[in-house]
């Protein structure tokens, strides 16, 4: 990851900007059906590692001065399902997770069966840092 990163650092112009967009593993996304929280998504066990590599490689750059960390935050993204079983085919396709804790379908039929999926995605702007002269 580390590598990838570096060489896009390198095609950046002096003081050009990379902003990194991606889901917020420290939180799982959250099930809601009818406004109220009834579980959540489970994320396969190799995402976690993925998500940490990202950090460190970011980490890592920001060290050695080849990136300034600029702004950052949390948005909260939201996908909403017409019926429980799109959010059971959604869960069963996802590269990123892998389960719903068991009861969560049974609660989102009983909820009607409308269920709305409400994730952290973290974002942070960083720059190429100007060359030494």
């Amino acid at each position: 990851m580390v590598d990838a990163l570096e060489r896009t650092v390198r095609h950046l112009r002096p003081r050009g900007t990379i902003v990194d967009i991606r889901p917020d593993g420290s939180r799982n996304p959250r099930v809601l059906s009818r406004g109220r929280v009834i579980g959540e998504l489970l994320p396969h066990e190799e995402v976690a590692g993925d998500d940490a590599g990202a950090d460190a490689a970011v980490a890592h750059l920001v060290r050695r001065g080849m990136l300034r960390r600029g702004r950052r935050g949390l948005v909260w993204h939201q996908m909403s399902f017409e019926s429980v079983a799109a959010l059971a085919e959604y869960v069963r396709t996802s590269p990123r997770y892998a389960s719903l804790p068991r009861g969560t379908l049974s609660l989102a039929r009983r909820g009607g069966g409308r269920v709305t999926v409400r994730r952290a995605v973290k974002y942070e702007v960083l720059s190429r840092t100007a060359p030494a002269r």
